[in-house]
């Protein structure tokens, strides 16, 4: 429950809702039949992380009007054992300001623009008490090896700093790389020491 809902509310804590922009100059590239692969990792805390046999395969699919913008409808096909087990659908576009929002206004990615800040109160669930902040700022660009291969990453982190001893801190990342899309992210647990993260396996960009 918690981790869920930490990832919940740390995905959901920055809003956008510029009118949409070209995406000719864009740090972004969503264009239809663009395609990723992710591998999604886990760990206990005890050791590192291991490949949990999930595969997230994504696939721009089409456009989608929703109250009068336009967004890319991203198919996220989800495999076990290379097995189906889930199909599912989110929406995103690129505002004026060349931010990768999703049709909740949420900011997924600020792009180029590292003036761009958010921070959040969070309550312990149920309740209008806070538990911690988190404040998400867009780190400086660096290297990074990704399965195996070499990409310039753009890190959009959230720290979370925690108002009760019995959670610590922590932070969430989104790992972009120019022109390709999200290379990795990083989502813990409030309590205890789980993480989970996806990383690029595969991709064709059109």
């Amino acid at each position: 429950m918690l981790v869920v809902l930490f990832g919940a509310i740390l995905v959901s804590c920055s809003n956008d809702l510029d009118d949409v922009s070209s995406e000719s100059n864009s740090f972004f590239n969503i264009n239809q039949g663009n395609k990723w692969v992710y591998k999604k990792y886990e760990s206990s805390g005890f050791g590192p992380s291991t490949y949990s046999n999930i595969i997230d395969s994504v696939e721009v699919v089409g456009d989608e009007i929703i109250e009068g913008l336009n967004y890319k409808k991203i198919r996220h096909r989800i495999y076990w054992f290379a097995n189906l087990q889930n199909e599912n659908f989110e929406y995103l576009r690129i505002t004026s300001n060349d931010h990768l929002v999703d049709s909740e206004g949420v900011v997924k990615h600020p792009g180029f623009d590292a003036e761009f800040s958010y921070s959040f109160i969070h309550n312990y669930p149920g309740t209008l008490v806070p538990m911690g902040e988190t404040i998400y700022q867009l780190q400086a660009t660096q290297n990074e090896i990704v399965e195996g291969n070499s990409f310039i990453i753009s890190n959009y982190q959230g720290n979370f700093t925690s108002y009760d001893s019995m959670f610590p801190n922590n932070h969430i990342d989104y790992k972009y790389s120019e022109g390709i899309g999200m290379i990795s992210n990083h989502c813990p647990s409030v309590s205890g020491s789980y993480y989970y993260e996806f990383r690029l396996v595969y991709y064709e960009i059109n």
